[in-house]
């Protein structure tokens, strides 16, 4: 009898375990990844005019910010995934919080809040985190086609 609840034990503990860091650090570091690479994408290429900014997403799935990204920025999860979600079922919605970036213009609004969508494209065991859409909060979301 004991053994049996030693397993069950280690059982829920791993499961606990890979739902923390499958389904909530390992996307927080990708989602906070793309804003700060977005970031520095806007103000090198918007403002400074050194690079060619390339969008990481399609036209329809994007709004990059007018007045760019400020380095301090804030992620709220709205939407989380479960365990028992489907492997295809699976995203992650937050609302990212900034303001405009130090090398905007001054004037205009300053505070902005986005959508930023990352869905699931791996297996269920073994999720592939992929952002989807990254939008104005208030905006429709983009419905995703069939896969």
């Amino acid at each position: 009898m004991k053994n049996v609840v030693l397993i069950a034990v280690i059982l829920v503990l791993l499961a606990f375990g890979w739902q923390k860091v499958v389904l909530h650090m390992l996307p927080d570091e990708k989602a906070r990844a793309f804003v700060e690479e977005l970031r520095l994408g806007i103000d090198n290429s918007i403002f400074l005019v050194k690079y060619n900014f390339s969008s990481p997403l399609p036209p329809d799935r994007i709004d990059v910010p007018k007045r760019g990204i400020s380095n301090i920025f804030q992620l709220d999860r709205k939407v989380e995934p479960s365990i028992t979600d489907k492997s295809k079922d699976r995203r992650i919605e937050y609302l990212v919080i900034f303001e405009a970036s130090s090398l905007a213009p001054p004037g205009g609004s300053r505070k902005s809040e986005y959508r930023l969508v990352l869905v699931d494209r791996g297996q269920f065991f073994m999720p592939s985190w992929e952002v989807f859409e990254f939008r104005p909060a208030r905006t429709r979301p983009y419905k995703e086609k069939s896969r």
